[in-house]
């Protein structure tokens, strides 16, 4: 069941995009511009896009075991000192009654579902060789982690900031993004103090200028993702989700070699991290024995 986006702030520009981009000109996007980019289309010729939907990959992982997290608001802020109602998370549930939840909710809208932020490589194997590697990030960046995201329609992510870069790529239903300049974090409220600091106590979908007036006249971006889109969210760039129906997405959180001295080692030794690395190794000693 599609539904109505629910941010509307009235001080917003659409976000920058474009059809397609090399590596060169994404690295020059990347140095100079800092900040988010949509690339339509970029996965729009990729195996996900054309073969996943909620039915195929529940028939393909079925027997799967998943933590599918559920609410009655639809926002999913996991802080303790949220106002939009308790979310709550059930392990080891089988993949196809994860999706069968997703899509009852995404019918009836009674309550919300969400299989969030799932290791790819780690959970779901058997879908690798259907998720390519964004052809505009150069060879010489790290695939940090990339994860899979599968939630009814309504399904909201508060806003947040992400300590890498990050792709987000829609291969099934729609979702819209708000974002702000990272420049503008202490305006936006962070959660300091809290278990997870980089969500903000701003409830985006009904702002409230009394209690949060810093807010005010900020500079807002938004896009709406259609299948097969992508968006680059540079680190730092708050940014909230919704999904206007039900949803698949991936998400690359990446990184340089520079980023590994500048944020330590733990931050991009993921399993993914570690095989990009490797990878970036053999790479290199291949090109010294030439």
């Amino acid at each position: 069941m599609p539904i109505k986006q629910l941010v509307d702030l009235p001080n917003t520009l659409p976000v920058h995009s474009v059809d397609r981009m090399s590596p060169f000109h994404f690295w020059l996007h990347c140095r100079f511009r800092d900040k988010p980019l949509h690339i339509r289309g970029a996965a729009s010729d990729w195996k996900a896009t054309k073969m996943w939907t909620p039915s195929s990959l529940s028939a393909l992982l079925s027997d799967t075991d998943v933590i599918v997290a559920t609410c009655k608001a639809g926002v999913f802020d996991y802080n303790a000192n949220a106002t939009t109602g308790l979310v709550h998370e059930r392990e080891k549930v089988p993949f196809s009654e994860a999706v069968d939840a997703i899509l009852a909710a995404s019918t009836h809208g009674e309550h919300f579902a969400y299989i969030q932020q799932h290791s790819i490589a780690e959970k779901f194997p058997a879908l690798q060789e259907q998720v390519e590697r964004p052809e505009c990030l150069d060879p010489s960046k790290f695939l940090n982690e990339v994860n899979l995201w599968l939630g009814s329609a309504g399904c909201f992510s508060p806003l947040h900031f992400d300590e890498l870069d990050n792709f987000l790529v829609q291969v099934s239903g729609r979702k819209h993004l708000t974002l702000f300049d990272k420049r503008d974090s202490p305006r936006l409220y962070p959660n300091v103090g809290q278990e997870l600091a980089h969500c903000s106590m701003i409830d985006l979908r009904h702002p409230d200028h009394a209690r949060f007036p810093l807010m005010v006249g900020l500079q807002a971006y938004a896009i709406t993702l259609e299948p097969g889109d992508m968006i680059y969210i540079p680190r730092g760039w708050w940014h909230a989700v919704h999904s206007l129906d039900t949803a698949i997405s991936i998400n690359y959180w990446w990184s340089g070699i520079f980023d590994i001295f500048r944020q330590g080692l733990q931050s991009v030794w993921s399993t993914e991290g570690r095989k990009e690395i490797a990878l970036f190794l053999r790479q290199l000693t291949s090109r010294e024995g030439k």
